[in-house]
């Protein structure tokens, strides 16, 4: 293995390989090369083998054995980082879902697209099967497996993701790849999520996110095809100390085969030992340096040759670092180019080099007077081609005579051709059987277009007139992911989708959820069955999701107490019609009040397959519980109390409820002064009170307390003592008043004198 990975140019034992002296350009001896930031060898090189590219991950305290790759040799290589401000470390290697050449910068396309025509992978398809993406199907998998060796019982290493997915995509269609640690995925955010274009953007966990965007760059684009990267990211994963552990890391496009996004891992970084990520600006393994502060990261990387940024400003990519018929930065500057003290004007002429035909238009053109600081001023480059060009600038003197001359070879790259499809556009339905048109825009030099309808099937587009079009009839239902790539005579791509709707001609029945109903019983549990009807067969199966919802309204059955709680699928087998829910009661002998016939437990119904949900009620079933307890009575009592020889003592006058109510029951009471012999007076014997007796759901007993006065006078025998009087009267809605005594109840103030 690390025979191998040598011969790949990655050395397992000592990390990356030292990076090669720029080359001289062939333009008759450059004074300098500003060569391309990113360079790629994918798995068609000689001495490139997928044990070559395991061995170049392994870190301390690893060991690798019987590596295995799937996916297209184009789709996995090594990878050369001249700036480390790009990716953070200057060599690794890559996993595509389409080439990994298309990776190098600048950033040319927001739709790069490299069409494998690869399968699918099913640990990943089960990663993204409940995510938001259109279609959770993966597409142009590519998957580096091997078994490793640990000595300590954690591994870690550090990568970046990348994609051109970003960020239009997001939420949409959801590019994936994973580190499967002995099954596990690795690759998460702080939160557990896997990474991707979704759990890492703009919006979502935006610290460990750098935009890239093409359409609309950043203030500091970075030179990669990227349109957005994340920072670099930690693996760490639980494994078994010195015994034979699996590694599986995979990549793969979703819900279609465009848009490709890429994934860097630091060549040495697998290991035992905890990394520091050198790009997030955190301190992550504890040893209070961030960063390039780091010697994890100054031992891993080198800086730029001069001139080889990889990180551009005001919205421009770096100098001497652009695409054809795109404005290139000529910045002496960059180059540590200074004029002599004689120049006073600068000019600039761009040739192109081996085998590259044309000349480059400069602008502003001729003789330009040096900035104030005695720099030569930035000019720009618009080259025809892609290719090698040459970039001489002169300095003048006074008189107008040469006074300085140097040069710089540089590299403009191929832009491929522009995407937009016109028709139809996203949502469109289309009835089953009638034929569908597409037409794209299509800018460059377009070889051919393919258009893939999302059903299986692909047809090669016609290119006229700046436009692809092509027509295709469906066979089946369904949301179809249509996408059409254009390739140009570079063999670079680029690609737009939309999502149609092919709907069956024949309507859908509709479901019906209904009402039913059952008597709760005193004690122990019934059954209550919530009736769904179809409004006609259907051919295929026929499923809604439902689930009980406790609202809290009134009349609103609530759960556990009333019911038990269910949730599930209801499904309608060819030709059926009628389905319900069951929900299990629970009795009681609370009076429930009168609310529409009972209390109801709402079944909430969602998401219809083969059929549309009647909305009418909301989308939901009623399961009526009907009361069958009397309404509660409210019954008076008799409360005694010794008087005392003087202060104060307090009587409770108790009322009683016949049997609990759902909700609140109340009644006005008032004591209530007589001249009856035994009657009490508030005069002298008590004080009085007034007011409303509150009972809360499921209370049956309350009291009036009253206060009564002591003393020493000898009262009459009557009833065992005088009375207070209390007037009961006014009961609410919900509950009767007991008036066989009059609606009274009784203080009893016992002589004891």
């Amino acid at each position: 293995t690390a025979a191998a990975a040598q011969a790949g140019g990655l050395d397992p034992a000592t990390g990356p390989a030292p990076e090669a002296p720029a080359p001289t350009a062939g333009g008759g001896g450059a004074a300098a090369t500003v060569a391309d930031g990113i360079s790629t060898t994918d798995l068609s090189a000689v001495g490139m083998s997928p044990a070559a590219l395991a061995g170049a991950l392994v870190g301390p305290g690893v060991s690798v054995s019987n590596v295995t790759y799937s996916g297209a040799p184009a789709q996995a290589g090594s990878i050369h980082v001249l700036d480390p401000a790009v990716v953070s470390f200057n060599d690794g290697i890559i996993l595509s879902s389409g080439n990994i050449a298309d990776v190098v910068g600048p950033n040319s396309s927001d739709s790069i697209t490299g069409d494998m025509g690869g399968p699918d992978d099913a640990d990943l398809n089960a990663l993204i099967a409940n995510t938001q993406t259109v279609n959770p199907v993966t597409f142009d998998a590519a998957s580096l497996e091997f078994d490793f060796v640990p000595t300590a019982d954690h591994v870690y290493f550090t990568y970046t993701f990348g994609s051109d997915e970003y960020l239009e995509w997001v939420n949409l269609f959801n590019d994936v790849f994973a580190f499967f640690v002995n099954g596990q995925n690795c690759a998460t955010t702080a939160g557990g999520d896997p990474v991707s274009i979704d759990t890492i953007n703009d919006a979502v966990n935006p610290d460990h996110f750098r935009d890239n965007s093409f359409s609309s760059p950043p203030a500091n684009p970075i030179n990669i095809q990227s349109d957005g990267l994340s920072v670099e990211l930690i693996c760490s994963a639980p494994v078994n100390a010195g015994q034979t552990n699996h590694m599986k890391l995979a990549i793969a496009d979703t819900s279609d085969q465009i848009l490709d996004s890429v994934v860097m891992i630091k060549a040495g970084s697998l290991s035992v030992t905890p990394p520091e990520s050198c790009n997030d600006h955190d301190d992550n393994d504890g040893d209070s340096l961030v960063d390039m502060e780091d010697d994890d990261c100054q031992s891993s990387t080198t800086p730029a040759p001069v001139g080889s940024t990889g990180v551009g400003s005001n919205n421009n990519p770096p100098p001497f670092t652009g695409n054809e018929g795109t404005p290139v930065l000529l910045d002496a500057s960059a180059l540590g180019w200074i004029p002599t003290e004689h120049t006073v004007t600068t000019s600039w002429t761009v040739t192109g080099i081996n085998g590259t035909v044309g000349t480059c238009t400069v602008s502003p053109a001729g003789k330009l007077p040096l900035n104030p600081d005695h720099t030569a001023k930035v000019v720009t480059a618009l080259c025809p081609v892609e290719g090698e060009y040459v970039a001489r600038i002169d300095g003048w003197d006074i008189e107008g005579g040469s006074d300085w001359d140097t040069d710089v070879d540089f590299f403009v790259h191929n832009a491929p051709p522009s995407v937009s499809i016109g028709s139809p556009s996203t949502g469109t339905e289309v009835a089953l059987g009638d034929p569908v048109d597409v037409s794209a825009g299509i800018g460059g030099d377009v070889a051919d277009c393919e258009i893939h309808w999302g059903d299986g099937s692909t047809d090669a587009g016609d290119v006229a007139g700046g436009e692809c079009t092509g027509t295709h009839t469906y066979d089946a239902p369904g949301s179809m992911v249509v996408s059409v790539t254009a390739t140009d005579t570079s063999d670079d791509s680029s690609a737009d989708a939309v999502v149609i709707d092919v709907v069956d001609s024949a309507p859908l029945p509709v479901a019906h959820p209904s009402i039913g109903g059952v008597w709760e019983g005193d004690a122990g549990t019934t059954t209550v069955d919530v009736p769904v009807t179809l409004s006609a067969p259907s051919s295929e199966p026929v499923t809604l999701d439902y689930q009980t919802v406790d609202t809290g309204g009134q009349g609103i059955a609530s759960s556990p107490s009333d019911y038990e709680a269910t949730s599930g699928t209801v499904t309608f087998d060819p030709g059926e019609t009628t389905a319900h829910v069951t929900v299990t009661v629970n009795g009681d002998t609370t009076h429930e009040p009168p609310a529409l016939y009972g209390e109801w437990i709402v079944v909430a119904f969602s998401n219809p397959t083969g059929a549309t949900l009647d909305t009418s009620f909301f989308g939901v079933g009623v399961g009526l519980i009907l009361d069958d307890d009397p309404i509660p009575t409210i019954h008076p009592g008799a409360g005694a109390v010794f008087e005392g020889n003087s202060g104060d003592t307090t009587v409770d006058v108790p009322v009683t409820l016949s049997n609990p109510s759902a909700e609140p029951v109340t009644v006005h009471y008032a004591t209530v002064d007589s001249t009856q012999a035994g009657v009490a007076s508030s005069a002298s014997d008590y004080d009085a009170v007034s007011g409303t007796l509150t009972f809360a759901p499921g209370e049956t007993t309350k009291h009036v307390t009253i206060t009564v006065h002591g003393d020493t006078v000898k009262e009459p025998p009557l009833l065992y003592g005088e009375w207070i009087l209390v007037a009961f009267s006014n009961p609410s809605a919900s509950a009767t008043l007991d008036l066989s005594f009059f609606g009274l109840g009784i203080g009893i103030i016992g002589d004891d004198d």
